[in-house]
């Protein structure tokens, strides 16, 4: 199904998108990819997660923390054990995107609980993330128009965007996820926000973003 269809599943044209730096649809684009690709959005505590939905969550693109910049979606994958966050960040004046994934691991959850519970006073030390795949973006190569009002008018070259994200971020990641086991519980929305708010992009990533000219 071409990009411009599975972007009018999720919102139904580009202007009912917020956004003024147009990050938010390249957004959109990796969100219809992870859920093309068998992943359900996760939402709140991770008791409820939607399968074969295109639309996004409530204010993914409203949050006046993010400022229009950064966007948060955690999945789940019926075939692996643990969910994973994918972060997107803009460099505004640049228009390069780092599409950061990482796999919750236990340890992760644990840490995340215990962050949460701490708040700003002492949080503990962040384990180390064993599963985390990194791809970058140039919005410029993607977006040809942020007032369009026609998907097919608002993002180009999707074969590309889609091997991508594919090729540096899904299939890396899914190489190491840990294969599904019987059980496991969701994190707490706050405990959620923990994990997802701190920095955690790898230096290499980083630098592999900075450089990116494909």
């Amino acid at each position: 199904m071409p990009q411009s269809e599975l972007l009018e599943m999720a919102v139904k044209s580009p202007d009912l998108v917020n956004t003024k730096t147009g990050g938010a649809y390249l957004a959109l684009c990796v969100h219809c990819l992870m859920v093309t690709a068998d992943y359900g959005l996760v939402e709140g505590d991770g008791g409820n997660v939607r399968w074969g939905r295109m639309d996004p969550p409530p204010g993914w693109d409203t949050n006046p923390a993010l400022d229009d910049l950064e966007w948060v979606f955690r999945y789940r994958h019926r075939d692996y054990q643990n969910d994973v966050v994918v972060h997107l960040s803009l460099e505004a004046s640049s228009g390069r995107m780092l599409v950061h994934a990482h796999e919750l691991t236990a340890a992760q959850e644990a840490w995340a609980k215990k962050a949460a519970k701490a708040g700003g006073d002492s949080p503990p030390e962040q384990p180390p993330l064993e599963n985390v795949a990194v791809c970058g973006l140039l919005l410029n190569k993607y977006v040809a128009a942020k007032d369009a009002t026609e998907w097919a008018d608002c993002v180009i070259h999707e074969d590309q965007l889609y091997d991508t994200v594919i090729t540096y971020m899904l299939l890396p990641l899914q190489h190491k996820a840990e294969p599904r086991r019987a059980g496991g519980a969701g994190l707490s929305p706050v405990a959620t926000a923990a994990l997802v708010a701190v920095p955690v992009l790898a230096v290499a990533g980083f630098v592999a973003w900075r450089y990116y000219r494909r």
